[in-house]
């Protein structure tokens, strides 16, 4: 008989995307929660639980990252913030 070997096994991140909330996305953005919560509808990767916002973590990233070209073309020179 062998013995009960207990692995381990991590569920690949890409299968369950992390779920951030509106705190978080507010401190993203450098936005109020209050302001998250007014435009949700309009940020991708939404999910209501009720009366709770959550929002996921890979479309924002994608959403944020398509971003990146318009805001360069509106005057920003450099592709940093400092």
């Amino acid at each position: 008989m062998t013995p009960f070997v207990n692995q381990h096994v991590e569920a690949p991140t890409q299968m369950f995307p992390l779920l951030l909330s509106g705190e978080d996305l507010a401190g993203i953005l450098g936005m109020t929660i209050t302001w998250v919560r007014s435009h949700a509808r309009e940020i991708p990767g939404l999910r209501r639980f009720g009366s709770y916002f959550r929002f996921c973590r890979l479309e924002l990233a994608q959403w944020l990252g398509s971003l990146a070209p318009a805001l360069r073309r509106r005057g920003s020179h450099t592709d940093s913030c400092a």
